[in-house]
Formats: structure tokens, sequence, C-alpha cells
């Protein structure tokens, strides 16, 4: 998991803030889309859903919130700030059906503003 974050975050760091942008989000995705790119894409797909069952953990009362903010605040909140329109352009896709794709790791970034 260490080496998927640290490719993750490596890959990240350009882009920081810069989503919001409608050109950088398609150039992000453009990257990710690429044979280059799979290593990342991976990397990111992997501690997105390492996220994800994490707080679903949390949604089925198998880990405390409280111990779960202490370890993970900072880190949930830097993925969510930095991959929110990536995300939200993610869960738009495919005609809708891909809404629920990192939901409840959503709703728990946003509940630990």
């Amino acid at each position: 998991m260490a080496n998927n974050a640290e490719i993750a975050r490596r890959f990240i760091a350009p882009y920081k803030g810069a989503l919001k942008q409608h050109d950088k989000l398609e150039e992000f995705k453009m990257k990710l889309e690429i044979s280059s790119g799979i290593e990342e894409r991976r990397a990111l797909v992997a501690i997105l859903n390492y996220f994800e069952c994490i707080s679903l953990l949390l949604e089925d009362d198998l880990i405390d919130e409280a111990i779960l903010k202490k370890c993970f605040k900072t880190t949930f909140r830097t993925y969510y700030i930095n991959l929110k329109e990536f995300i939200e352009d993610w869960q738009r896709g495919n005609d809708g059906a891909n809404h629920r794709i990192f939901i409840n790791f959503v709703a728990l970034a946003k509940k630990m503003e």
C-alpha cells in the first residue's frame, strides 16, 4: 500500500488545486488512460478503494470513528480535496451508472471537515 500511496502522491502533485479547470481535469484523466499511466491508475484506484473499504467498515460499526479520524483525517481530506472534481466526473460517467463510486469515502471525507 505504501508503494501505491507514493505513486499516487507523485502523480497527483502537479494537479493539486488544478482539477477545477476543465482542461486540467481532462489532461489528468487522459494521463491515467494511456498505457504509460496504467501504474498510476492502478495505484490511485487502489488507494481510493482502500479508503472506500475503511469507510464501509465505519458505516457497519466495525471500527471506531474517533480512532479513524485520528489516523486518517488529514489523509482522507487531502485526497478528497485534491481529487474531488475527478471523483465527481467519474461518478457522472457511464451515463450515470457510476454514481455510487467512492460514495462512502466522499461522505466520510466531507464529514471530517
